[in-house]
């Protein structure tokens, strides 16, 4: 999985927005406020599209692994049934390169997801305060960046579950 230019977005943007160099340059403070909230919500809004396909990803992925562990277990079973047993170090270790593979990948779907999260919990820390806004229209924009990071940890929350079964299965 690659990191998309959200994250890059966000690690420089997000930084320099909490900063005094808007406001030092004596900028109007509700139109600071308000480009806080377009970034924060095109950041939630990212974060949510990035995120949901990874279920579909890692149930996919889930399926992949079972099937290709399956298959050698039954090759080499096959094997010692049949009384071959010349090959069976070769089959180890190939179901052994197999095995790293599997757990290269799902520890750099745990980096991504934990990435996505942050953003996602971020996003919703700074929203959720601003939600008491007495106009209704900042008041709907915080709204949107909440359930755009709520959905978006839901999702993580998912391809973790898939991640975790295919760890174990």
């Amino acid at each position: 999985m690659q990191l998309s230019f959200f994250l890059i977005f966000y690690t420089t943007i997000v930084p320099f927005l909490k900063t005094s160099n808007l406001r030092s340059q004596k900028v109007n403070p509700e139109y600071d406020q308000e480009l806080s909230k377009t970034c924060m919500a095109e950041i939630a809004k990212a974060s949510n599209r990035e995120v949901c396909s990874v279920p579909a990803q890692a149930e996919a992925y889930h399926k992949h692994v079972k099937s290709e562990l399956s298959n050698l277990e039954r090759k080499t079973v096959k094997k010692v049934d049949d009384g071959d047993h010349s090959s069976l170090e070769e089959d180890a270790d190939k179901y052994k390169e197999q095995l790293e593979d599997v757990f290269f990948k799902l520890k750099e779907s745990k980096s991504y997801r934990r990435t996505v999260g942050s953003i996602s919990i971020s996003c919703i820390t700074a929203a959720t305060p601003l939600l008491s806004s007495l106009k209704q229209t900042a008041c709907l924009i915080d709204l949107d960046i909440v359930e755009d990071g709520i959905v978006a940890l839901a999702e993580v929350e998912k391809s973790y579950k898939l991640e975790t079964r295919t760890r174990e299965g």
